[in-house]
């Protein structure tokens, strides 16, 4: 990609072909191996946190997820998956669960990603953690909904006008799940039961711990990792589901999943850029270092 100005002064930016915008072959080849690498560990590191949180939910009480949304704890995740160093940190728990469940895991090479795993472990930690605070209402709905459904010849029998109030009061039951604790209720009484059970299994309090004046948004979002058994347990019943066509249901993905090789976002900076290319550090990087020696 390359840099370009308007007439106006503005800046934008222009895609081109790899080979086009470097002259060197081999540079290009280091590249899209490097690229093609990543892809790889990206893979890899995705299947094995799913696991990893499926197990500590199942086996271990939902304990040790309590940093799995934190970029630098993602680098143990993304060291067990890929072989180099002796000297790299491993978690037993991590190894563990790869040993039991990925037996037939080929480990990537590390050498020369170590910028480019740090540059997509800071987007793989926003990705993450945005799948359960983005979605969990989403989800939370879709469950319902589900659960609720009338057979076909009781909701053919109802009118336009108590299917639009029958599908309001689906969604008032699932912002009540998720209300602060003494709130009032948006649902029928006749739903409060219903509301109070699910909240229960759900952990919803539990999860959030003091609610203070915020909303149940504010709270997922300063601690996705939290709501990991609710989403969780979502998942659990959604695959018990059936859609309208008799189907199951497919399950909520605990962490993000990816299944292609196509690149999607690997983020080059110079360090990364230099390290894949094996140019060692800048004149800049070197300055810096000596003066912070003579310090």
């Amino acid at each position: 990609m390359a840099d370009d100005v308007d007439e106006r002064g503005s800046t934008y930016t222009v895609g081109c072909r790899l080979d086009k915008l470097l002259p060197n072959a081999q540079h290009v080849d280091a590249i899209r191996a490097a690229v093609e690498r990543m892809q790889r560990v990206m893979i890899d590191t995705c299947d094995l946190m799913n696991l990893y949180i499926r197990d500590r939910l199942q086996n271990h009480e939902g304990s040790g997820l309590e940093h799995v949304f934190e970029r630098n704890w993602l680098l143990y995740a993304m060291n067990e998956v890929t072989a180099g160093s002796d000297r790299a940190t491993h978690l037993p728990a991590l190894t563990s669960v790869r040993v039991a469940h990925m037996g037939g895991l080929v480990r990537s090479p590390r050498a020369s990603l170590r910028q480019l795993m740090s540059n997509q472990r800071t987007n793989l930690a926003a990705v993450a953690s945005t799948n359960i605070w983005l979605h969990f209402r989403a989800r939370l709905v879709r469950v319902v909904t589900t659960a609720m459904r009338l057979p076909k010849e009781e909701y053919d029998a109802l009118s336009t006008e108590e299917r639009k109030e029958r599908a309001i009061q689906i969604r008032s039951i699932a912002v009540d799940i998720i209300r602060p604790a003494g709130a009032a209720y948006k649902s029928s009484e006749q739903y409060h039961a219903v509301v109070d059970a699910r909240r229960n299994i759900l952990g919803i309090d539990e999860a959030v711990g003091e609610w203070g004046e915020y909303p149940f948004l504010y709270h997922i979002k300063s601690h996705p990792e939290r709501f990991l058994r609710a989403t969780w347990l979502l998942s659990r019943e959604r695959e018990t589901q059936l859609d309208r066509h008799g189907n199951t249901c497919s399950g909520f993905a605990l962490f993000p999943l990816r299944r292609h090789m196509v690149p999607r976002h690997v983020d080059f900076c110079q360090e990364a850029l230099r390290e894949v290319l094996r140019l060692g550090s800048s004149e800049y990087a070197k300055k810096s270092a000596r003066a912070k020696r003579g310090r």
